[in-house]
């Protein structure tokens, strides 16, 4: 039967309330009894397994990988593989990221129990107790049903929706933070929860979800918060290596995090690392550039990749003598800076015409075109540019240096 509810929100929407009695043929997916967790081994070690059906991908605490069928315990360790079946259980300060390999995800907050199924008619969850924030995904991977997640009152279905859960065992709530999620009861009956609404079980009371609940929530639950914390609490004490682990560990679990980005980049530079610090930096630079502007990490970059730059040149310069000897790399070409020979106004087209020449000789298959800036900074150390006037045998040398195979010379003049 339809009938009409009176959102939260303060307005009527018509929600689609199906009530099944005995014998109607819609069987709940009953929430498995409480594993036992008495009497377990603690391997103390890092839970492995075959190919798992989904991964830890982030750990504040000491959570536990949990095989009830084999009576072990395992640490939840960063990395960590679950098979179907098998459970996390979190104490009072662990959080954990546990994503499927559909690339749905849950946020697990502390004392909770979850388990993880996948079947072929789809993803399911079982949560006997705790927090989590699940993200459902949208239609990725070939998804044909939406991710299911078991609770002691019955059943939420999410696609491509944000929730919020917590349970005690005897009551749960639900809230909806994105889209719509779709409730059912142990008894069968569906009712569609929009985003902004939520639900008090097992009296189906409705909830009205505030920005604050949201963000309670993710605090409750993110892993990534505490990781953070503890990262920067690390760097600041100078012990990189632990400052180190977690920040990639963020930037694993979270690719477009641009503070870690910031802060591996910093790591790497106190440790001389400084090729490690211009790939990150300039990752910081194209996730937050307005942040990256107000640090001056563009400068800083150039001034590293120019440092960098000449403490290659300088390496060529020392060992000059084993490249004359060595054979070029075979199908490489430097393009040396052209050179105007005409009125002097016209000098600034020589980095423009020297471009375009570089351009076009990169579209040849199987001709790698060596840097420009390289074959310039070499040149500007062996003081090729004097008044306009190159020689032409140094050049040569310059572009051996670089291992060249062909050196491309030249000049021009406007008339």
């Amino acid at each position: 039967m339809n009938v009409h509810v009176k959102n939260p929100i303060g307005r009527l929407l018509p929600l689609a309330v199906m009530v099944a009695g005995l014998g109607s043929g819609m069987a709940w997916a009953e929430l498995p009894p409480v594993p036992a967790l008495d009497g377990l081994t603690i391997s103390g070690e890092k839970a492995t397994s075959k190919k798992g059906i989904a991964q830890v991908e982030l750990v504040n605490g000491s959570p536990k990988v949990v095989d009830a069928s084999a009576k072990t315990l395992a640490n939840a360790d960063f990395g960590a593989p679950l098979t179907d079946g098998q459970i996390i259980q979190t104490g009072a300060q662990d959080r954990v990221l546990l994503r499927l390999d559909n690339g749905d995800y849950f946020h697990v907050g502390p004392e909770s129990l979850l388990s993880v199924h996948k079947k072929e008619d789809g993803w399911s969850a079982q949560l006997w107790r705790g927090q989590v924030m699940a993200y459902a995904l949208p239609e990725l991977k070939g998804r044909k049903s939406p991710l299911t997640i078991h609770l002691p009152q019955g059943k939420i279905n999410l696609r491509a929706s944000k929730v919020g859960i917590s349970s005690d065992g005897s009551s749960s709530r639900v809230l909806v933070f994105a889209n719509e999620a779709i409730w059912q009861s142990e008894q069968g009956e569906t009712t569609s929860v929009e985003a902004g609404s939520g639900l008090a079980l097992p009296a189906k009371e409705s909830i009205k979800v505030e920005p604050a609940m949201e963000e309670a929530m993710i605090t409750a639950t993110n892993p990534a918060i505490q990781v953070a914390k503890q990262a920067t609490e690390a760097f600041q004490a100078k012990d990189y290596g632990t400052a180190k682990t977690l920040y990639s560990q963020l930037q694993t679990a979270y690719p477009y995090n641009g503070n870690a980005a910031y802060f591996l980049g910093l790591i790497s530079l106190e440790q001389g690392k400084k090729q490690e610090t211009v790939k990150q930096w300039k990752l910081y630079s194209n996730l937050e550039p307005e942040e990256a502007a107000n640090r001056e990490i563009p400068q800083k970059l150039t001034l590293l990749l120019t440092e960098q730059m000449k403490t290659e040149i300088d390496k060529a310069l020392a060992i000059e003598k084993k490249f004359a000897t060595g054979k070029p790399e075979p199908g490489t070409v430097a393009v040396s800076p052209l050179v105007n020979k005409g009125d002097e106004k016209y000098k600034i087209l020589a980095k423009g015409l020297t471009a375009m020449i570089i351009t076009d000789l990169a579209k040849v298959p199987g001709l790698k075109v060596l840097e420009r800036e390289k074959m310039q900074k070499i040149m500007d150390e062996l003081s090729l540019m004097k008044s306009g006037l190159v020689d032409e045998e140094t050049q040569v040398r310059a572009g051996r240096i670089m291992r060249a195979e062909k050196v491309i010379v030249g000049d021009y003049a406007v008339k």
